[in-house]
């Protein structure tokens, strides 16, 4: 039985048989399934028992249902049904992944080449192209939702929960993610995103890939600070350090890639997806054969982000050895910090302005 009231065996939907508790957090749990027509195993992520039918939170969880079912992408995990149980409690189903995100696959040895990181986000811009086609923006891209999916001998990344995106596309919406009600990961926001300004666009998310590509490259975060106040506030302030200048022997066509993604006004970005994939693909030529990804060295941690320890960002197993069955799942995050720093951020930056 799972704290949320939900016990191995239970059938949801009169389909859905649940077979082992992958995990839960605040927005309530995430659970191996199996289908009980087709023996098909899936991923059924449940909203808990208790949550009012009026309340924001089952409303952000049907935006999420929507929004990921509206994209069809071969780098987009794949939500397949939508229902409600007995009780009244919301779930989703999606496809059970093989595999480890990209945070567990950098934080483990052998250290990742840059070419492979490349090749993986180029992967990714192109399922962040379809998403943005769709007029959503995920707000939360990061390693712990990038899923490395096994599928025989081939590696799919797959773009994970769009629990805080956005979208133009459905009424409610802004009253869901009103202007100066940011969220995301503080690290890999953009100014824009941090500042909450309302028309936010798919350029935060290329900025998100550019802090990866960044960190990876260095070691470090483009803006890091002792007090989440003192990040946000570098970031809605400051501009990001550029490579360039540091001559590091990444290839001179991937270091413009990156600085170009972390400009802090959105306009020297790349305009699209697209094209920042085909200008990063052209870059790969250049990166040093057997180059490392330097990711995690010491201080560059995650003070402000979801918790460390636990696996991050999956819907499926993460056994890398074939024969484990422990499986992880993404933490949900602790908004409420966040919100709080960014009410005193946006107080600061309008003092300064008067």
């Amino acid at each position: 039985m799972s704290s949320r009231g939900f016990s191995v065996g239970e059938i949801l939907g009169g389909k859905y048989r649940l077979c082992q508790l992958v995990g839960e957090g605040g927005m309530g749990s995430v659970w191996l399934g199996r289908h009980l027509l087709l023996d098909r195993a899936c991923a059924v992520k449940l909203l808990g028992a208790g949550a009012g039918p009026l309340t924001a939170k089952r409303e952000r969880f049907v935006r999420e249902a929507k929004i990921a079912a509206s994209v069809r992408h071969a780098n987009v995990v794949d939500l397949f049904d939508f229902g409600e149980t007995e009780g009244g409690e919301f779930f989703m189903v999606m496809e059970w992944l093989e595999g480890e995100s990209l945070a567990e696959r950098l934080a483990r040895p052998p250290l990742m080449g840059m070419r492979e990181l490349v090749s993986i986000l180029s992967d990714v811009l192109s399922g962040l192209a379809a998403v943005h086609e769709r007029g959503i923006v995920h707000r939360d891209l990061k390693p712990e939702n990038i899923f490395l999916a096994r599928e025989g001998d081939t590696i799919i990344p797959k773009l994970l929960d769009f629990g805080i995106s956005r979208s133009s596309g459905w009424a409610g919406d802004a009253g869901l993610t009103a202007a100066g009600n940011t969220v995301g990961t503080p690290h890999y926001m953009s100014r824009e995103q941090v500042r909450g300004v309302r028309d936010l666009d798919g350029r935060a998310d290329l900025y998100s890939v550019g802090v990866i590509l960044y960190r990876a490259a260095c070691g470090r975060f483009p803006f890091d600070d002792d007090e989440l106040t003192g990040l946000l506030m570098r970031v809605a302030e400051g501009e990001a350090p550029r490579l360039q200048p540091l001559h590091l022997d990444i290839g001179d066509g991937l270091v413009q890639v990156i600085d170009r993604a972390l400009c802090s006004d959105r306009a020297g970005r790349f305009a699209s997806a697209l094209e920042m994939r085909r200008v990063l693909w052209a870059a790969a030529g250049s990166i040093p054969a057997g180059l490392p990804a330097v990711w995690g060295l010491p201080g560059s941690g995650l003070p402000f982000d979801s918790p460390g320890g636990a696996p991050a960002g999956s819907w499926g197993n993460t056994a890398t050895d074939g024969s484990s069955t422990s499986v992880g799942m993404a933490h949900w995050r602790r908004l409420v910090p966040v919100g709080i720093a960014l009410a005193v951020v946006g107080a600061a930056l309008a003092l300064t302005r008067h």
